[in-house]
């Protein structure tokens, strides 16, 4: 068996094993995973219809079966899953209750939870439980999210290298989606903001509006279900004194963040470290201002931290923590290993800051000068 193939059917059969389990503990007979995250992290990056709630998986402890409709059912399980023991059971895609009768059928009896929390009223709502099954990664999903984080950084950093002064900020975005749509990357943020917009704005999606001083790329992109988010800050003309500030504030924050992510400690007690760098920094509150990064995945945020978070951080879970001072972001993915924090967005073709941190060093992305 090739590696790749092994890899997925490892990756497969541990997902199994962490359902059953779960449904054990959760006193369940089965469960309904309609939610595209969901879909795709089962299934090692499979793809639902865009279609609202018309496909999805019922797994039970000792049988799976992709409930999909007539049109699209055979495609699923084939192109989507590549079969993998799951059974197909299609439904008239012009009946509208087809799809929760047949449901209905396969559940008599059982008890269900659901990640939708409108498929059958027989069903359990249970998605924040389901979310947590899909944190820790897989090997196959860590080299699946290296080769992405390494494609996007690359697609990105060369948009910006390439960047005019009075060129738009929609033709920026409109290379970088062209190149990531190529490379079979999807973008599921993409944000360019310039001059006096990012110096007013946080999230700054693209307008006609020229770069003639200094704009920010802020992406998220998906491959395979599995999300990645950087920033980078791109110059093409001389900056002032106030954004240079801003900058070299965030990246001392964003370094804390990054500092303090270790497995055992809760998202609330880093992000306490965050508001506190900001304070030394002279941006006391400034956290309040935009979310500030959590746990990322199958989704662009999974748990995101906030003062009443404690979710606990594990190896080999992912974090995109997002400094920001106004448009001025630090931002990039990194993977917790049990022993030291893998920056995965991060090559040596961009300039960074070095922040030292208890004889520690942390290479922030720098702002690129043209």
């Amino acid at each position: 068996m090739h590696l790749s193939a092994r890899l997925l059917q490892d990756e497969l059969t541990e997902k199994r094993a962490r359902v059953v389990h779960f449904l054990t503990e959760q006193r369940l007979d089965g469960v309904w995973l309609g939610q595209p995250e969901n879909f795709a992290w089962f299934t090692g990056g499979g793809r639902l219809p865009l279609g609202v709630n018309s496909a999805g998986l019922l797994v039970l402890k000792d049988t799976i079966y992709l409930i999909a409709p007539t049109s699209d059912g055979e495609r699923i399980l084939q192109e989507e899953i590549g079969g993998h023991g799951v059974e197909l059971r299609p439904y008239d895609w012009h009946r509208p209750q087809a799809k929760t009768d047949t449901l209905n059928r396969l559940t008599s009896g059982l008890k269900i939870g659901t990640d939708l929390n409108c498929v059958s009223k027989n069903l359990e709502p249970i998605g924040e439980a389901v979310i947590r099954l899909r944190l820790a990664l897989t090997p196959a999903e860590q080299y699946r999210y290296r080769a992405l984080c390494g494609e996007l950084t690359h697609i990105v950093q060369t948009a910006a290298y390439q960047i005019k002064s009075g060129q738009s900020e929609r033709d920026v975005a409109a290379e970088i989606t062209y190149q990531l749509l190529k490379a079979n990357i999807n973008t599921t943020r993409l944000l360019i903001g310039a001059d006096s917009r990012l110096r007013r704005f946080v999230d700054i999606p693209p307008t006609d509006n020229r770069i003639c001083e200094i704009a920010t790329i802020s992406v998220v992109a998906q491959r395979g279900g599995l999300q990645a988010a950087l920033t980078r800050l791109v110059a093409v003309d001389k900056i002032t004194e106030e954004t240079s500030s801003r900058h070299r504030a965030v990246t001392k924050v964003a370094a804390h963040y990054i500092h303090y992510t270790r497995p055992g400690r809760s998202l609330r007690e880093i992000l306490d470290v965050g508001a506190a760098a900001y304070g030394r920094e002279g941006y006391a509150g400034e956290w309040e201002a935009h979310c500030q990064g959590g746990l990322i995945g199958y989704a662009p945020c999974e748990l995101q931290a906030a003062p009443d978070v404690e979710q606990r951080i594990e190896a080999y879970q992912v974090l995109a923590w997002q400094a920001s001072i106004g448009g001025i972001k630090s931002e990039d993915t990194m993977m917790v290993l049990p022993d030291r924090i893998l920056t995965l967005t991060r090559t040596e073709d961009w300039p960074v800051i070095e922040v030292k941190l208890d004889n520690e060093t942390y290479y922030q992305p720098d702002i690129l000068r043209l």
